[in-house]
């Protein structure tokens, strides 16, 4: 995995897509088989990257979250249902997820590697200029 300290987390309710904000989508398996519903996303700010999914499943009284490492998925608008092919995964192989390990998601972590590149290329044109 990516070092923690760089990645980042967005909860659900945060996010929108073509079929509305993503919380509380439920997710679900190839076989159509319930996993739980969607929490959040990790993201590396700096690659631009999604990294992982966040799926909560509840347990009678008790409630876990798990990191699900990126496979293919298909959003079910109608239904706001993410379906995903876990095919070869187990849910009791995906680590807990703790929230105390990532960093929220901020504003600086969607500009600073935008305005970095800007840098970049601005000293790269002034660079070759000289």
């Amino acid at each position: 995995m990516t070092g923690a300290g760089s990645l980042r987390y967005i909860d659900a309710a945060h996010v929108l897509s073509p079929a509305g904000a993503c919380a509380n989508f439920r997710v679900r398996d190839a076989a159509d088989r319930a996993l739980g519903t969607l929490a959040g996303f990790v993201v590396d700010p700096a690659a631009r990257r999604l990294r992982y999914l966040v799926i909560e499943m509840r347990h009678w009284l008790k409630r876990e979250r798990y990191l699900v490492p990126l496979c293919l998925a298909r959003l079910e608008r109608d239904r706001q249902t993410l379906m995903l092919d876990v095919a070869g995964q187990r849910p009791d192989e995906w680590r807990e997820f703790d929230d105390r390990q990532f960093s929220p998601f901020s504003d600086d972590d969607l500009l600073g590697p935008r305005f970095a590149k800007e840098c970049k290329d601005a000293l790269g044109a002034t660079q070759s200029q000289v």
